[in-house]
């Protein structure tokens, strides 16, 4: 990769962590039926002591045209028509998309067929920046070899997206259900 950034292509690291980090650029509360978990998302220039780091390259769909970094993405997000599944089947190497499908909801998939239906119970519409992040922590999640079904709720509190960039107003909140059906990706085994 190149060593400047590009719209829509975000390097992120995730870790879940018993521990505090110094300058998190998310914390999230990710609520499951064994319990409640911390989710700290950073960017992978910060120093976690190697402990439960996930790197990975979250792409956004709306802002990246450049089809080279959306196949080189671990996670895929933003808008679009173009259903969930049908996205990842386009990606072999993406773990994770997350589309929007109206502005308080929207649809994740992961490689593994999961569906989740995610929608958004906080006070206003969450953005492309919490699409990210909820990308993000998905493939954070799975890295840790966690299971997406479990997942109930997830709210992030005191983000914060980049230099200059302040802390975000109130944290997004998403209610997440797991479709019993997986998605078909289409694959065959031989």
């Amino acid at each position: 990769m190149t060593g400047g950034r590009l719209a829509g292509v975000a390097p992120t690291a995730v870790a879940v962590l018993p521990a505090v980090v110094a300058r998190p650029v998310a914390v999230a509360l990710v609520d499951t039926p064994a319990g409640t978990y911390v989710v700290v998302i950073g960017d992978p220039a910060e120093a976690y002591g190697g402990a439960g780091a996930d790197e990975h390259l979250a792409v956004d769909l709306d802002r990246c045209p450049d089809e080279r970094r959306r196949s080189c993405a671990d996670a895929l997000h933003g808008g679009g028509p173009e259903p969930a599944v049908l996205t990842l089947r386009r990606h072999p190497g993406c773990l994770v998309v997350v589309r929007r499908c109206t502005a308080r909801t929207a649809e994740a998939v992961v490689r593994d067929g999961t569906r989740l239906a995610v929608t958004a119970t906080g006070p206003a519409p969450p953005g492309p920046r919490e699409l990210r992040l909820l990308a993000s922590l998905l493939h954070g999640w799975l890295a840790e070899g966690l299971p997406v079904k479990a997942l109930r709720s997830v709210r992030f509190l005191g983000a914060r997206y980049g230099p200059g960039q302040g802390v975000a107003g109130g944290g997004a909140r998403f209610r997440i259900r797991s479709f019993r059906r997986r998605a078909s990706l289409g694959l065959r085994v031989a």
